[in-house]
């Protein structure tokens, strides 16, 4: 029996089909740690991740139509190479499971798989599958760093339709108030979901009809613009029907199921207005013979695709734990939570204290949140809401701090005026930090050096007279015995 004809039987043919399925399926208890976090958001169909489970499905059923793929055979020195790529990504995927950087993570076991094909198949079989290796990144939360963006471009331009169309309307950022009612554009109104959902559509569009790179990456920017422009419609009109309905519409407390009408008016004409297929690329099986790769060259991509998981093994990761000591002076009078002028919104459970000292005439408000890591999988710094409800409250930036790896801002109430001067940092082990995105970056080495413990203070002080400057004054000086010596700035 000839080579050709073994690889036309059953036996043969089986593993030719099966391997890159029993490879991912490999991929599944190896990395379970990420894939049970991504499928806790992928089940939440709320979530900016309600459709990862779809593309999942999407993504095994077109892998199982493109097989079998052909084993192509670089040389040793590439081959080599993308192996111990493939072991250094998978370490790199432990360090960030072992610190928590959720994300980075996730990004890691995405280009895991396409690594893992070069080296089984080669770089080749990579580059006629880019498309569907790549699938799964609409799996993945990355796209939520887009939420802040996008909702900050909806309150201008959502601002700008409601002039437009004849509403009355006071806007005050994220704030649309009418005759009627009050519209806040939160953080779930910001259409990422229909941003991702159209990206993906455009790209399926895509890779079905064999575009080529140009054609796909105009499909995914069109397709973008469509799903930005669908959540623009939609939240015009919500309050234009609240307008014209004197907030008595449905709509204005349950609109998921208009989104999902006014996004389906909007992007699935396009689809059906997208070019027709492009001429296929010969398949593999025409290309080049279809068959299995070299055992040893399998054999040493699965053992560096395991170095992460085995890291996790033979390592301990349960943090130590301790008991918290109060961050605030014992002469400070301690009060309530609901005696605070704007009680600081945070998640999970913290050791939590609050307290008042003056500062001359002026009265300083001061609450300190401190968290540890209790389990392997917890996070130093923890998932950290926005810190003041801004369907009232009107963050705006304030006088440079003395103090370093501080911040300062006030907060301004939307409706009477009120002002509230404040001043917070975050304590991330023995470093200090001034914002959540560097509080988090100072996780890594905090983590790896063992350190369990991480704060948030918040001080602040009622403007009199709207006037927040002697305040910010008194916020500075009684921040230095908080702070330590070293916050003072040079």
């Amino acid at each position: 029996m000839t080579q050709d004809d073994r690889g036309r039987s059953w036996p043969g043919r089986l593993p030719e089909h099966w391997l890159p399925l029993l490879l991912l399926g490999l991929m599944v208890p190896a990395f379970w740690p990420t894939l049970s976090q991504l499928f806790s958001r992928w089940t939440v169909w709320t979530e900016s991740m309600g459709h990862g489970l779809l593309v999942v499905g999407l993504f095994l059923f077109f892998l199982w139509r493109s097989l079998p793929w052909a084993a192509t055979a670089p040389s040793a020195p590439v081959r080599t190479l993308l192996v111990l790529l493939l072991g250094t990504l998978s370490a790199a995927w432990f360090l960030f499971e072992y610190i928590a950087i959720n994300l980075l993570a996730q990004l890691a076991l995405v280009s895991l798989l396409p690594l893992l094909v070069a080296a089984v198949y080669g770089p080749r079989t990579v580059w006629r599958h880019w498309m569907l290796l790549l699938l799964p990144v609409f799996a993945i939360p990355a796209w939520d760093h887009l939420n802040e963006v996008l909702l900050v471009i909806a309150s201008v331009v959502v601002g700008e339709f409601v002039r437009a169309i004849g509403i009355p309307a006071f806007i005050e950022g994220n704030s649309i108030f009418i005759p009627s009612g009050h519209f806040l554009i939160a953080d779930g109104c910001s259409g990422l979901r229909y941003f991702i959902v159209a990206v993906l559509l455009g790209y399926l569009v895509a890779y079905i009809n064999n575009y080529s790179l140009r054609l796909v990456l105009l499909t995914c920017g069109v397709a973008a613009a469509l799903g930005i422009l669908a959540n623009w419609v939609r939240i015009t009109g919500i309050i234009a029907m609240g307008h014209w309905t004197e907030m008595q519409t449905s709509l204005v407390d349950d609109h998921e199921f208009f989104g999902w009408v006014v996004f389906a008016l909007i992007c699935l004409p396009a689809m059906w207005l997208a070019p027709g297929p492009r001429a296929h690329q010969q398949q593999d099986s025409a290309a080049a013979p279809a068959g299995l790769p070299a055992t040893g060259w399998l054999v040493a991509a699965v053992a560096a695709l395991l170095t992460g998981p085995l890291m996790g093994l033979a390592l301990d990761r349960q943090p130590q734990t301790m008991a918290f000591e109060s961050l605030l002076p014992q002469a400070w009078d301690r009060v309530d939570q609901g005696d605070m002028p704007l009680p600081v919104r945070v998640s999970g459970r913290p050791d939590a204290e609050y307290a008042v000292a003056s500062d001359g005439d002026t009265r300083i408000y001061v609450q300190a949140h401190q968290y540890q890591r209790e389990a392997a999988g917890d996070k130093l710094v923890p998932y950290l809401p926005r810190p003041y409800d801004a369907t009232f409250w009107t963050a705006r930036p304030g006088p440079t701090p003395e103090l370093r790896h501080t911040a300062g801002l006030v907060l301004e109430h939307k409706t009477d005026g009120r002002r509230i001067a404040q001043l917070s940092w975050y304590q991330v082990g023995s470093q200090r930090a001034s914002s959540q995105g560097t509080a988090k970056l100072l996780q890594i080495p905090a983590t790896l050096r063992g350190e369990n413990h991480f704060a948030i203070v918040t001080m602040q002080a009622p403007c009199p007279a709207g006037d927040c400057r002697a305040a910010q004054q008194s916020l500075n000086r009684m921040a230095r015995p908080l702070a330590g010596a070293d916050a003072e700035r040079q």
